[in-house]
């Protein structure tokens, strides 16, 4: 049987996670970054949406000559 305890802190991660490849948590509403070589079907676009949805801020990702580009709107 366990002993059930009440009041125990969680102790911090000793692990930081691996680095974000793009700077969403660094834009403000109105910026945007451009990723060569890519459409709005792959990576940049991806990890655009899971940020925005784990942190509830919102980007528009379009394909433009080139690749794609991604705005932070709010």
């Amino acid at each position: 049987m366990f002993e059930i305890e009440k009041k125990v802190p969680v102790p911090p991660t000793d692990r930081p996670g691996r680095p974000s490849k793009y700077p969403f948590r660094e834009m403000v509403p109105g910026d945007s970054f451009f990723v060569a070589g890519q459409t709005v079907r792959e990576g940049a676009s991806s990890a655009a949406r899971v940020f925005a949805h784990r942190s509830g801020r919102k980007f528009r990702t379009r394909t433009v000559e080139g690749g794609v580009r991604i705005w932070r709107v709010e």
